[in-house]
């Protein structure tokens, strides 16, 4: 029985959801054995045993995954505004784990970007940005960057 818990918390960071919480069902009776938060590393105790279900992320992935933006809302405005306006929330709502964002590509800067989303986290904005663009978003040790499809190269 152990085995089949362990595989799906190996399987986790595979799982793209936008849920605040994932349970864990034990798939013989149907109980909830336990429920992991999509956004952030997680214990969960499965019959006596304490596991922890870790986001496999660079930094500042993790960093962009905690940081909530409440009420986004952008109707054609360019990339560079947009991200202008995303450090400028950034600042205001964790001011301790500031984000840098860059464009690589610069003829994504000028794009326009019509998003409106609820309560999100900055993961989830940038991410939903970079596929409005149909572009690449990296999240690398010491930035996040939008560059074009498959320009893998760090500059």
């Amino acid at each position: 029985m152990k085995h089949r818990y362990l595989i799906l918390m190996l399987l986790l960071p595979f799982i793209a959801v936008e849920a605040a919480e994932i349970e864990l069902v034990d798939k013989a009776t149907g109980e909830v054995v336990g429920t992991i938060d999509s956004e952030a590393d997680s214990e969960v105790t499965i019959k006596g045993t304490t596991y922890v279900a870790r986001i496999r992320a660079s930094a500042t992935e993790r960093v962009a995954r905690s940081i909530r933006i409440p009420n986004f809302h952008v109707e054609n405005t360019p990339l560079f505004f947009v991200l202008e306006f995303l450090t400028q929330r950034n600042r205001e709502v964790a001011p301790t784990q500031l984000l840098n964002v860059a464009i690589l590509d610069p003829k994504l800067r000028n794009k326009e970007v019509t998003l409106k989303l609820p309560d999100s986290s900055y993961h989830t904005i940038l991410t939903s940005i970079a596929e409005l663009l149909d572009c690449e978003l990296a999240f690398e040790d010491e930035r996040i960057a939008f560059r074009k499809k498959g320009d893998a190269t760090p500059e």
